[in-house]
């Protein structure tokens, strides 16, 4: 094999007598390094704008969420807080209340999606850090109940900070009484905006309330939806998730950030659709392969018989050419993962490609280079050069060697 590898990098670096055969084997090369750039540079930057697009939700999401598998609302007691509180990991946690309700401002009426928290709601969450606009405050000085809207829902209700018309915020009452008045069916509570917020359209159209004020419109005292919860260590996530489910029951589901949210299942999707497109580009590209060494074995044929004088076995002399289009993969390869490690470090630092003068939240497309990506492209063209050469080596064994 070792006789093999030397011939073969010798049959790469020698002219050929046919000169086409130079031609083409280096737009092979230039095709993978091509194909192998463009595949680290897509790759670093899904990369990229996943760990932005989810630092930006996981502002908003907790670390673990608690919610109740069967019925709406769960009773907030003593007991429970002390079975929380026992779990080592635990941090901080927060009692909220979701559901939608009507929200009319002036003379525009909508439903959204309204959220009741605590005191402790900034201890697991950072939405403070993505303020649009004012100051987060559920009660002002006087202790009058305040809302922080999202921007999404601010612009549909045309809601600002300061403004003289108040929010107005229904949701029907519980009692099944028949009432001949239909604003009589619903409870009702005016406040006043203290901030807007911005993460993202599936978040921004959130309004946040004082849990008692949601717990009242619902008439659900002393009730919660979930509980959002802080951890010490993140990474012991999931151990605290099993004694979150052991304390609670069966009655209770517990997520992560990860199962919250269904942009990981779509991003990773999306990530392997890529990854297979541009591994297609990729095999086309090591197509060239074959065309070189077809004319290769056809400009080196009368090397086989010299070659199996000198006791080389057929099997030796097939991996000369194997070995060819592996070293011509590999050359390929290593400058394509340069290639496309030194595009995508030069936009981290520089931000070559930027979204110009708009006002959008970053200035330039995020880039994240991971080492795992390179491991995976490499390998990738490993297999599709050694598949597209079999062919060529194939043909090579039938009409060359057994007749020799």
């Amino acid at each position: 094999m070792k006789v093999s590898f030397k011939i073969a990098l010798r049959y790469i670096f020698a002219k050929k007598s046919i000169n086409v055969i130079n031609i083409i084997s280096g737009i092979s090369t230039i095709g993978i390094t091509i194909a192998t750039a463009a595949l680290i540079i897509i790759l670093s930057v899904f990369n990229g704008l996943e760990e932005f697009i989810i630092s930006r939700f996981n502002t908003f999401n907790p670390e673990l969420k608690v919610s109740i598998e069967e019925g709406k609302f769960f009773d907030i007691n003593d007991s429970l807080k002390s079975q929380i509180q026992s779990i080592k990991n635990i941090k901080a946690f927060s009692f909220v209340m979701e559901d939608y309700a009507a929200i009319k401002v002036g003379k525009k009426t909508h439903p959204f999606p309204i959220k009741g928290v605590d005191n402790n709601y900034l201890k697991v969450c950072g939405i403070d850090t993505m303020l649009l606009e004012g100051e987060f405050l559920l009660k002002n000085k006087k202790g009058e109940n305040m809302a922080v809207v999202g921007y999404e829902a601010a612009q549909q209700l045309s809601i600002g900070i300061g403004f003289v018309a108040p929010i107005v915020i229904y949701a029907p009452k519980r009692s099944k009484k028949i009432n001949t008045n239909p604003m009589q069916a619903f409870n009702k509570k005016y406040l006043y905006p203290s901030a807007i917020y911005g993460i993202d359209e599936s978040t921004d159209n959130k309004i946040i309330l004082p849990l008692e004020l949601v717990q009242s419109l619902f008439e659900a005292q002393k009730q919660a939806t979930d509980i959002e919860i802080n951890l010490y260590d993140n990474s012991q996530s999931e151990a605290t998730k099993k004694e979150l489910k052991k304390i609670l029951g069966n009655n209770f589901s517990v997520k992560n950030q990860i199962e919250q949210n269904s942009f990981y299942k779509i991003i990773n999707s999306e990530r392997l659709m890529i990854y297979l497109i541009l591994g297609f580009v990729l095999l086309i590209a090591t197509f060239n392969i074959i065309a070189t060494l077809t004319m290769l074995i056809v400009d080196k044929k009368k090397d086989f018989i010299s070659l199996q004088s000198i006791g080389l076995s057929h099997q030796e002399i097939k991996m000369i050419f194997l070995f060819n289009a592996w070293i011509t993969s590999i050359i390929g390869g290593i400058l394509g993962l340069f290639l496309g490690g030194l595009i995508a470090y030069l936009q981290i630092k520089f931000s070559i490609v930027s979204f110009g003068d708009h006002n959008y939240i970053i200035d330039a497309y995020p880039i994240s280079i991971e080492a795992l990506d390179f491991i995976k492209v490499f390998i990738l063209l490993l297999v599709i050069s050694l598949i597209t050469s079999l062919l060529p080596i194939r043909n090579f064994s039938k009409n060359y060697l057994k007749s020799n």
